[in-house]
């Protein structure tokens, strides 16, 4: 009976030290499980999107596409860009560097040209964007761009004034570097708030204006070739008074 007992006590120490011991790795495992990130494999970028060409002369082609909207993980280092003028396509350049337009010249009038765009990253190439064609001719020349469209005023504050505009759909084939923006107070003349923003974020923040005055705006679009002839739809905005309140009364 006595050797039973020993025996037992010795089993039940033994157990005790496998069930410590289990508990313990179990532990571990939901901590780590926890607490480790998971790590993003990287892979080639998603395709350009947007590709456009417009004949800007009877022997120049302009192309304009937007970046890929995943990158893969790895940063975007450049475009891909090939063309064709019969059956096959050729390379024009093996890697543009981390531009979205390019300008393609010394064409020959009168033959048309198609192009697709593939973006690179430092896991390699994606597949191409969808092609698009143009055909220069001895009329094609460059124009100024369309007039932006959208434009609207708010006023978060008595003394602020918020703009916001959509760029134009035709940026006559040039890119677009920035936007003019007037205003104007009641019945007076328009005047430049902005003669260029240098930049194509589409909207302004006006400050320092005068609650309870009447502001007009109008926005034009600049590319490095022009200035649109036509402007943006108006935007009217009369800013209120910041409301004051008095203190409550003693109560009687």
């Amino acid at each position: 009976m006595r050797s039973f007992i020993m025996l037992f006590s010795e089993n039940k120490s033994y157990l005790g030290k496998i069930v410590a011991a289990s508990f313990f790795i179990i532990t571990l495992v939901l901590f780590f499980n926890a607490n480790v990130p998971a790590f993003a494999i990287a892979t080639v970028p998603g395709s350009p999107t947007g590709l456009a060409a417009v004949a800007v002369s009877p022997t120049q082609v302009n192309l304009f596409w937007t970046a890929p909207a995943s990158d893969g993980g790895s940063a975007i280092t450049g475009y891909k860009i090939e063309y064709k003028s019969g059956s096959f396509y050729s390379t024009l350049v093996e890697n543009t560097g981390a531009v979205t337009t390019y300008s393609h010249t010394g064409l020959t009038t009168g033959t048309a040209y198609t192009y697709k765009i593939s973006a690179i990253n430092s896991l390699g190439t994606s597949t191409a964007s969808s092609d698009v064609s143009v055909t220069p001719t001895s009329s094609s020349a460059a124009v100024a761009p369309g007039a932006p469209t959208g434009l609207t005023a708010t006023a978060p504050s008595p003394t602020k004034i918020d703009l916001s505009w959509t760029a134009p759909a035709d940026n006559g084939g040039y890119p677009i570097t920035g936007y003019k923006i007037q205003y104007k107070t009641g019945s007076n003349s328009y005047a430049d708030l902005v003669a260029n923003t240098a930049s194509t974020t589409t909207s302004f923040s006006h400050d320092g204006i005068t609650a309870g005055q009447l502001y007009i705006y109008r926005v034009y679009t600049i590319t490095s070739f022009a200035t649109s002839t036509q402007f943006s739809p108006e935007a009217l905005i009369t800013p209120k008074a910041a409301s004051t309140s008095s203190a409550p009364g003693a109560p009687t």
